[in-house]
Protein backbone atom coordinates (compact mmCIF):
# COMPACT_ATOMS: atom_id res chain seq x y z
CA UNK A 1 0.00 0.00 0.00
CA UNK A 2 1.32 3.74 -1.06
CA UNK A 3 1.13 6.33 1.34
CA UNK A 4 0.20 10.06 0.87
CA UNK A 5 4.28 10.78 -0.11
CA UNK A 6 4.84 7.86 -2.36
CA UNK A 7 1.71 9.04 -4.36
CA UNK A 8 2.63 12.61 -4.59
CA UNK A 9 5.88 11.31 -5.90
CA UNK A 10 4.73 9.55 -8.45
CA UNK A 11 2.17 12.59 -9.37
CA UNK A 12 5.31 14.53 -9.78
CA UNK A 13 6.28 12.55 -12.77
CA UNK A 14 5.59 14.23 -16.00
CA UNK A 15 4.71 11.35 -17.91
CA UNK A 16 2.04 9.25 -15.03
CA UNK A 17 0.84 13.24 -14.79
CA UNK A 18 0.18 13.13 -18.52
CA UNK A 19 -1.81 9.66 -18.28
CA UNK A 20 -3.28 10.37 -15.12
CA UNK A 21 -5.13 13.69 -16.46
CA UNK A 22 -7.18 12.68 -19.49
CA UNK A 23 -8.52 9.93 -17.57
CA UNK A 24 -9.68 12.04 -14.89
CA UNK A 25 -11.61 14.14 -16.96
CA UNK A 26 -13.09 11.39 -18.71
CA UNK A 27 -13.96 10.09 -15.13
CA UNK A 28 -15.38 13.23 -13.57
CA UNK A 29 -17.59 13.49 -17.04
CA UNK A 30 -19.21 10.16 -17.19
CA UNK A 31 -19.56 9.29 -13.70
CA UNK A 32 -19.86 12.93 -11.39
CA UNK A 33 -19.50 16.37 -13.16
CA UNK A 34 -19.93 18.04 -9.89
CA UNK A 35 -16.73 16.45 -8.61
CA UNK A 36 -13.80 18.14 -7.55
CA UNK A 37 -10.51 15.70 -6.84
CA UNK A 38 -6.83 16.44 -7.41
CA UNK A 39 -4.80 14.91 -9.63
CA UNK A 40 -3.06 13.21 -7.37
CA UNK A 41 -5.94 12.49 -5.00
CA UNK A 42 -7.17 10.60 -8.68
CA UNK A 43 -3.71 8.92 -8.71
CA UNK A 44 -4.53 7.38 -5.39
CA UNK A 45 -7.98 6.20 -6.50
CA UNK A 46 -6.18 4.46 -9.66
CA UNK A 47 -3.36 2.44 -7.43
CA UNK A 48 -6.36 1.37 -5.36
CA UNK A 49 -8.09 -0.29 -8.69
CA UNK A 50 -6.44 -3.48 -7.42
CA UNK A 51 -7.60 -3.96 -3.87
CA UNK A 52 -11.31 -2.67 -5.08
CA UNK A 53 -11.17 -5.44 -7.53
CA UNK A 54 -10.21 -8.09 -4.60
CA UNK A 55 -13.03 -6.97 -3.12
CA UNK A 56 -15.36 -7.16 -5.51
CA UNK A 57 -14.15 -10.87 -6.06
CA UNK A 58 -17.40 -12.52 -4.81
CA UNK A 59 -19.86 -9.34 -6.40
CA UNK A 60 -20.00 -7.31 -3.77
CA UNK A 61 -18.38 -5.42 -1.01
CA UNK A 62 -18.99 -6.12 2.92
CA UNK A 63 -18.36 -4.23 5.73
CA UNK A 64 -15.18 -4.85 6.98
CA UNK A 65 -14.04 -4.45 3.04
CA UNK A 66 -15.20 -1.29 2.72
CA UNK A 67 -14.10 -0.03 6.00
CA UNK A 68 -10.59 -1.36 4.81
CA UNK A 69 -10.87 0.64 1.80
CA UNK A 70 -12.06 3.77 3.57
CA UNK A 71 -8.94 3.49 5.75
CA UNK A 72 -6.48 3.27 2.47
CA UNK A 73 -8.30 5.76 0.58
CA UNK A 74 -8.33 8.33 3.71
CA UNK A 75 -3.88 7.25 3.96
CA UNK A 76 -3.54 7.66 0.62
CA UNK A 77 -5.77 10.88 0.00
CA UNK A 78 -3.43 14.42 -0.18
CA UNK A 79 -4.08 16.50 3.23
CA UNK A 80 -6.08 15.88 6.13
CA UNK A 81 -9.78 15.16 5.67
CA UNK A 82 -10.74 13.59 9.04
CA UNK A 83 -13.60 15.38 9.49
CA UNK A 84 -14.67 16.28 6.27
CA UNK A 85 -15.66 13.91 3.13
CA UNK A 86 -12.26 12.73 1.12
CA UNK A 87 -12.48 13.24 -2.64
CA UNK A 88 -10.77 9.54 -2.70
CA UNK A 89 -13.35 8.15 -0.61
CA UNK A 90 -16.11 9.48 -3.03
CA UNK A 91 -14.58 8.60 -6.22
CA UNK A 92 -13.79 5.33 -4.94
CA UNK A 93 -17.57 4.63 -4.29
CA UNK A 94 -18.59 5.58 -7.60
CA UNK A 95 -15.85 3.30 -9.02
CA UNK A 96 -17.29 0.45 -7.04
CA UNK A 97 -20.61 0.90 -8.72
CA UNK A 98 -19.30 1.16 -12.04
CA UNK A 99 -16.22 -1.16 -11.82
CA UNK A 100 -16.08 -3.21 -14.79
CA UNK A 101 -15.97 0.00 -17.26
CA UNK A 102 -12.77 1.47 -15.54
CA UNK A 103 -10.94 -1.34 -14.60
CA UNK A 104 -8.78 -2.20 -17.84
CA UNK A 105 -7.88 1.47 -18.02
CA UNK A 106 -6.77 2.09 -14.57
CA UNK A 107 -4.94 -1.18 -14.61
CA UNK A 108 -3.08 0.51 -17.69
CA UNK A 109 -1.70 3.32 -16.14
CA UNK A 110 -0.70 0.97 -13.25
CA UNK A 111 1.64 -0.92 -15.70
CA UNK A 112 2.84 2.39 -17.12
CA UNK A 113 3.40 4.11 -13.34
CA UNK A 114 5.35 0.64 -12.16
CA UNK A 115 7.61 0.60 -15.57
Amino acid sequence: MFSENEVATLAEIPEIAERVRPLKMEFIDSEASFMDISDHDFLALILMTPSVGVALANGSVSLFEELALNKMARRMSLGGFFLKIDPVVHAMNLLIKNFDSWESRFYEVIRFTMD
